[in-house]
């Protein structure tokens, strides 16, 4: 990649060098944005028990019809 700045003669060096460093590590910085980080090209597992151990609390009446809805019953 090629950047052309146009940056006036009378313009200290050290604020330009600065300038262009900091160009460089904004550009660094959105190249590691853009690249996709390995673990989201994993696929899932859907396999039975495959969610095991994620699932830790289910409350005993959990298959008992929900209050809300007793009207439509």
């Amino acid at each position: 990649m090629q950047i052309t700045l146009n940056i006036p003669d009378d313009l200290p060096a050290n604020i330009v060098q600065q300038y262009i460093k900091t160009i460089e590590t904004q550009m660094s910085l959105m190249s590691k944005l853009t690249t996709k980080p390995a673990y989201e090209d994993k696929t899932v597992s859907l396999k039975r028990g495959s969610a095991k151990k994620m699932i830790t609390f289910i409350a005993d009446d959990f298959c008992e019809p929900l209050d809300d809805f007793k009207d439509y019953m």
